[in-house]
């Protein structure tokens, strides 16, 4: 969902979107259209975590077909389509970084 800068100022949206340099360029199209010209966000969150930590918590959550080759190809294909858009905001200077070194319980 978009929302109007000026209807909603101070607004916070963490989500996993957009994945990839298309999805960006559609979604500040769409701020495009609603404020009339294409803007960048003031800030993107960028969350890293080590590969590892995001394995032993992928397979650990035993859902459906969730696996150690399962996980490979979902993260390569994360890592590939994500790379373009943290390019994108990080060459407008708005991506904040937040690295976590592991989870607790």
């Amino acid at each position: 969902m978009l929302l109007r800068k000026e209807e909603h100022r101070n607004v916070i949206l963490l989500d996993g979107f957009p994945r990839s340099p298309e999805q960006e360029r559609w979604a500040r199209s769409g701020l495009a259209l609603q404020e009339g010209k294409g803007e960048f966000p003031d800030g993107v969150v960028y969350f890293s975590c080590a590969k590892e930590v995001l394995k032993e918590t992928y397979v650990a959550r035993k859902r459906g077909m969730d696996d150690g080759s399962l996980f490979e190809k979902r993260f390569e294909q994360h890592e590939r389509e994500c790379r373009g858009v943290v390019k994108v905001y990080r060459g407008k200077g708005v991506l904040v970084k937040v690295s976590f070194r592991g989870f607790c319980e």
